[in-house]
């Protein structure tokens, strides 16, 4: 090439078989694409195999499908629907559809009762062949969720490779990470998604989670990734939660927490509009459902307009932007020079759907100057991070006496001016009516430390009021109305 550049990377995303087929003991191993929108479960099953044709309806009259793994050809002639409806019918406990063409078989069977895979041709042979004897079992088992990921990249930047794309990394070669997925209400139906961003826009296809749950995931060293992660996707509020952008160093272990409580607003730099400046106009946008990380900024929002929220924009006393739905303003005209703002912030959510952070009010004070540039230019604004180890739930223990920090951190590009003087922390159990106070101290690594013992009745919840102050004249101020629970 004489100009550009070029790049070829690979991807590799890799965890637990959703269906893996093998004979007894193991000998014989089918690769298996699970289909979408069949059932699946966690589940080990040694059964007999059958062969029914091209999976037609009519393919089952000569034979016994009850209980067994039922095997077929692909053909024009039976859409995937109708194969998987007549297996289903028959039934049959699983359904193994053998490729006719290149490479792999991916088709939407509609929502079908019992798990449906699909076999390369060649491997395919072995297993219709098996299953034309009538004598022939599978081992067949099933992982919904899978408790690991492998999430690599190689890159082979300005040539083409004159070697096989193989990639061998040994543990030490990569960097671990323990994921953990709260959920406050119980188990909920999730997806999620690591992204690299060696080529921008990055291709990604959530996959299915469970949440609350754990993960052990291995990713290769230095590349940059993007995540999101998504709740009660099968709901009317889905709960969506995304990173900025992260890397990890060879050998490293990082604890990452999704999800987790105390929920309060927040921004990443994964979202297009942010807190930024450009001439005389002004944009501000935070996202209302964002919990803390030690690691990643994170975004976290619900639909727009399905929950009631307001922002309201002052300069001064002076009220210029009022947004009754949502989080954001944009491109709104402000007076030239470095002049003090404040942001407020009131959202709310349904209990019986999230259990936790029912209710926030936010306040946050900044300065604000004339930015000579022919872009919107971020800015930032003080934040809170939250820091209480709970269980998966968001519950913490009642009658005990509970170690809480504060960390103030910047929301948004760049560092907050001046120094951070004063933090203050009160605590409720009985969602905001009363209040008490909790000492805390500044310790060395700009964390702010305090301690109080939690109500003795459990099953209530601890809401938090907290704020941090710097000596530049920018604040923040949090109220979280069932910030934690109490089991």
């Amino acid at each position: 090439m004489e100009q550009g550049e070029f790049i070829l990377t690979t991807r590799w995303r890799k965890g637990e078989p959703q269906l893996s087929l093998s004979t007894p003991g193991g000998r014989l191993r089918f690769e298996a694409l699970v289909q979408a929108g069949s059932a699946l479960g966690t589940a080990r099953d040694t059964l007999d195999t059958v062969y029914a044709g091209n999976g037609a309806a009519a393919a089952y009259k000569k034979v016994k499908a009850k209980g067994k793994v039922v095997v077929i050809d692909r053909s024009d002639e039976v859409s995937p629907q109708e194969r998987a409806e007549a297996a289903a019918a028959a039934g049959a406990k699983a359904l193994v559809v053998v490729n006719d063409r290149v490479g792999g078989l991916m088709e939407y069977v509609g929502e079908s009762d019992i798990p449906v895979a699909s076999v390369h041709r060649d491997a395919g042979k072995a297993l219709v062949a098996m299953a034309r004897t009538g004598s022939a079992r599978l081992t067949a088992e099933q992982t919904e969720y899978t408790p690991f990921v492998y999430d690599l990249t190689r890159e082979y930047p300005g040539r083409v490779p004159d070697r096989a794309l193989v990639y061998r990394p040994a543990k030490d070669d990569l960097a671990r990470i323990d994921a953990r997925y709260y959920s406050a209400a119980n188990g909920r139906s999730a997806e999620g998604y690591r992204s690299d961003f060696t080529l921008s826009p990055s291709v990604n296809f959530p996959e299915r989670e469970w949440h609350p749950g754990t993960r052990t995931e291995w990713v290769t060293p230095g590349q940059v990734w993007r995540e999101f992660h998504a709740q009660g996707v099968d709901t009317a509020l889905p709960w969506v939660m995304v990173s900025g952008d992260n890397t990890y160093a060879k050998g490293s272990t990082t604890r990452l927490d999704w999800f987790a409580p105390a929920t309060r607003p927040g921004q990443s730099e994964s979202f297009g509009v942010y807190n930024s400046r450009w001439q005389n106009h002004m944009t501000w946008n935070v996202q209302a459902w964002a919990s803390a990380s030690d690691t990643m900024r994170l975004g976290g929002f619900l639909p727009w307009g399905e929950t009631p929220t307001r922002l309201q924009v002052f300069q001064g006393d002076r009220l210029i932007h009022d947004n009754p739905h949502s989080t954001d303003m944009q491109w709104v005209e402000v007076p030239a020079g470095n002049l003090p703002y404040r942001a407020v912030l009131d959202a709310e959510r349904p209990g019986d759907v999230f259990r936790l952070s029912t209710r926030t009010h936010t306040e946050w004070t900044f300065l604000s100057d004339t930015v000579d540039s022919d872009f919107f230019e971020p800015f930032p604004v003080l934040n809170l991070d939250y820091g209480l180890e709970s269980d998966l739930h968001g519950d913490v223990k009642a009658d005990a006496t509970q170690r809480i920090t504060l960390k103030p951190v910047s929301m948004g590009a760049g560092t907050v001016p001046g120094t951070v003087t004063t933090v203050a922390l009160d605590v409720s159990y009985d969602d905001g009516a009363t209040w008490q106070k909790v000492t805390v101290s500044k310790g060395a690594d700009g964390r702010w430390t305090g301690s109080f013992r939690t109500a003795k009745k459990s099953g209530g919840f601890v809401s938090v009021r907290a704020s941090a102050r710097t000596d530049s004249g920018f604040s923040v101020k949090n109220e979280i109305i069932r910030a934690y629970g109490l089991r």
